[in-house]
């Protein structure tokens, strides 16, 4: 009796009825105690007991012997679990489309057929003021005998807004020197060289300059516009007659045709450049052109002639910018 109970205490105290059966099961039999004495606990409630045949006896020990060589690997699950299969085998869930990032743009150099790209504006800067000193040589053509003239330099500013892309307003300021050398004997000095000093000119003119941009750092214009300009002829030295006069002046109206070049040597900030022109010149009035009177050393009074009319003018100028 008191045997039986030990082997019940025995079999309540182990958890893993497995470990044990078949050493459970032998104690029975030596002591005569059926085998359904020795059965795990179970978690379902208690029934009646029933025989247990030798086949079922033979069954259990099998079962004691599969679960000690399985208790031999590590990984053995707890009794009465499986393992988790389903964890391993489970695939990875799918993102949903509508939260998958959008694809990248494909790179230009990579479609088949190539895409269309646009050219980069040739006008990349939105320039509206360029302001240049410019300088170089002019001349002014006369109208009739009596002086010529040749090349004289010019030099002043010019400033130049680009109220569009492709048109330019250009204001002009010169002051420049015209030489003039009166002829031999002629504006009634007779057998007599009159020395003359250069004509000093102020010239001012606008123009409008159609604009063609070749590349972003060079561009090509064309333009017409007005001029006005004053001239001062000082007093000139009549040989050695020592006849004395005084200074005359003259003014003229010029219709221009120019044109030109530009080039940006620090980009949308430095330029040089270039500006050609003709113009015919009218409505000259002035002393300049009329006899004025003169004094000999005696104090008698006589008279110089007046210069022909200037009839053309052609200038070239070279500038030097700022882009502003």
């Amino acid at each position: 009796m008191h045997n039986g109970r030990l082997v019940s205490r025995t079999a309540s105290f182990c958890s893993r009825p497995t470990y044990f059966t078949a050493l459970l099961l032998t104690l029975a039999s030596a002591v005569g105690m059926p085998s359904q004495a020795v059965a795990a606990p179970s978690s379902k409630p208690a029934t009646a007991s029933k025989p247990v045949s030798a086949a079922a006896t033979t069954t259990d020990a099998d079962a004691t012997a599969s679960d000690d060589s399985f208790d031999s690997d590590e990984t053995r699950p707890h009794s009465g679990s499986k393992p988790d299969v389903k964890a391993v085998h489970d695939p990875v869930p799918a993102v949903p489309v509508a939260t998958r990032a959008p694809p990248a743009p494909p790179k230009p150099d990579a479609q088949e057929p190539r895409p269309y790209v646009a050219p980069p504006e040739a006008y990349s800067k939105d320039r509206r003021l360029t302001l240049s000193v410019v300088a170089g040589p002019w001349w002014h053509g006369m109208n009739g005998k009596g002086a010529s003239t040749q090349v004289g330099p010019v030099w002043g500013v010019s400033g130049r807004v680009e109220p569009t892309r492709w048109l330019g307003l250009r204001v002009t300021v010169l002051r420049g020197n015209q030489p003039v050398v009166p002829d031999y004997g002629a504006m009634g000095a007779a057998n007599t060289q009159i020395q003359q000093p250069d004509f000093q000119i102020i010239y001012w003119s606008i123009r409008m300059e159609p604009t063609w941009h070749v590349t972003p750092t060079f561009l090509l214009w064309a333009g017409t516009g007005l001029g006005w300009a004053r001239a001062i002829v000082p007093e000139p030295t009549i040989g050695t007659l020592n006849w004395r006069t005084a200074d005359r002046a003259c003014v003229y109206v010029e219709g221009q045709w120019a044109v030109g070049a530009a080039y940006e040597l620090v980009r949308n900030w430095l330029e040089i450049g270039v500006d050609l022109s003709v113009g015919a010149l009218s409505y000259q009035h002035g002393s300049a052109h009329d006899p004025i009177q003169a004094f000999t050393p005696e104090g008698h009074m006589t008279h110089v002639g007046g210069y022909p009319n200037l009839q053309h003018k052609v200038q070239a100028l070279f500038g030097v910018g700022v882009i502003l």
